[in-house]
């Protein structure tokens, strides 16, 4: 699967012309307090391996902590979104849908309701408007390597079992991969 998840990335990138300029933020987060997971910083270093051989430069972090961390990041990479040519996001860990909106987990919050995930956590159309860049004719890519199953929900009072991640509308020009179909759980 990862294999293919490389290939599906690089491929488009062997047809650009060498002189655009690409930019990548690759995020993975894997030291949760509610349980580690196994893949996440080792697929982020695959990806920013990948990535650093088709000449991106590329923005490096793992195990953001906080929704302000996370915050952080991101403003990092708008601020230099403009001028590149092709960007892209990658991330590893944690997501939650809750009412439609895909949310990405910072690993040290403790989430024990639907409305904590809205309070503490990273809606996925923040980063959307981000990745639009405010131009024309750039390639944008969205990659959520997430897992879908929501180790927080069983202190929930309304249950989110086995929705995965809300379908994504990008805008034109940009490619959005899931780990899985969205509305499933990985």
């Amino acid at each position: 699967m990862k294999k293919l998840l490389l290939l599906l990335i690089c491929v488009p990138f062997l047809v650009f012309s060498q002189e655009e300029k690409r930019l990548a933020l690759v995020i993975g987060n894997a030291n949760y307090d509610k349980g580690e997971l196994k893949n996440p910083i080792n697929d982020a270093k695959l990806i920013q391996e990948t990535l650093d051989e088709l000449d991106f430069e590329i923005m490096f972090s793992y195990d953001l902590k906080t929704r302000d961390d996370f915050i952080g990041v991101i403003r990092d990479f708008h601020n230099k979104v403009d001028s590149f040519n092709i960007f892209m996001i990658y991330y590893a860990g944690h997501g939650v849908q809750v009412d439609g909106i895909n949310y990405l987990v910072p690993t040290q919050v403790e989430l024990k309701s639907e409305q904590d995930v809205i309070d503490y956590c990273i809606p996925v159309n923040r980063l959307m408007s981000y990745l639009k860049g405010g131009a024309e004719n750039k390639t944008t890519i969205l990659v959520l390597d997430a897992c879908r199953n929501n180790p927080f929900e069983n202190t929930w009072t309304r249950s989110t079992v086995g929705q995965g991640l809300a379908k994504i509308n990008g805008p034109s020009g940009t490619f959005i991969a899931y780990s899985t179909d969205y509305g499933e759980v990985a």
